[in-house]
């Protein structure tokens, strides 16, 4: 298990395979339509997110923000949830 610690202070840990999966790959590809809405594709980029980091470390990101910004604003869920894709993306390269 590798862990990163995001700009923001939140620390998660995520199995280095936890990219490899084809229903991360779908809604991540569902994600990077051009032809759906934004709020589609939003909530596909979400959906992959949570699938990789599962629903404890989800729901400890949602009490991070929480606690830190008196609610969980979607964009800053957003700002999380692309350092955290990049994050594993460079740890894959290693």
């Amino acid at each position: 298990m590798d862990e990163i610690i995001t700009k923001s202070g939140f620390k998660y840990s995520f199995e280095p395979d936890a990219m490899d999966d084809l229903e991360v790959f779908e809604l991540v590809r569902k994600g990077n339509d051009p032809d759906l809405p934004q709020i589609e594709k939003m909530h596909a980029m979400f959906e992959a997110f949570k699938l990789i980091i599962g629903e404890e470390q989800d729901n400890a990101l949602r009490a991070y923000l929480k606690e830190k910004h008196g609610k969980v604003r979607t964009s800053d869920y957003k700002a999380e949830a692309e350092e955290i894709f990049l994050g594993l993306a460079k740890s894959k390269k290693k």
